[in-house]
């Protein structure tokens, strides 16, 4: 009896570990924005997110400290937060596993009013210069979406120019 419930134990264990690694984008593959919360009545909080170098490095670097900044609060619209889960290149060369955060606000009929995305495990400062910004215009939130219809840029570089986002993936709204 004891081997069969260690078979099972085991068995569990494997098949919960490779449905994890399941929802993990590969290195070079189109990565899935999947639905991490909804909100009605909501809005970002725009203090923190212009603040987000301040409040990260006053917070030690603490990453749950970093994802709450795209946490909502009380507004007139619908909030949706999505994760994509992937491995990539960290800054030493190593294979490691990043989060990109989407925040996207709509009004009733999911016409983007805004939206931002972040890689949380971005540490190199200014934290601002990972923060993209969508300039999207006249467009619906909808399942199967892809990232570049956001129009993402961010204003940090050398030259002040805009650079705009350059990834691959889609909305999983479901």
């Amino acid at each position: 009896m004891k081997s069969f419930t260690l078979f099972i134990l085991i068995s569990l264990h494997y098949f919960s570990a490779n449905c994890q690694s399941d929802n993990i984008t590969k290195k070079n593959q189109t990565k899935n924005y999947t639905l991490q919360k909804q909100a009605d009545n909501s809005d970002f909080n725009y203090f923190k997110i212009n603040n987000i170098d301040s409040i990260y490095f006053n917070t030690s670097g603490d990453i749950n400290k970093l994802n709450e900044i795209f946490e909502p609060i009380t507004g007139k619209y619908k909030y949706y937060k999505f994760i994509a889960t992937y491995k990539g290149e960290s800054y030493t060369n190593k294979t490691s596993e990043f989060h990109d955060v989407l925040i996207v606000k709509t009004d009733n009929n999911n016409k983007i009013i805004d939206a931002f995305h972040f890689t949380l495990e971005w540490k190199e400062p200014p934290l601002q210069s990972d923060l993209y910004k969508s300039k999207t215009i006249n467009k619906f939130l909808t399942n199967k979406m892809e990232i570049n219809d956001f129009n993402f840029f961010n204003n940090i570089n050398l030259e002040n120019n805009y650079n705009e986002l350059k990834e691959k993936g889609i909305i999983i709204l479901k």
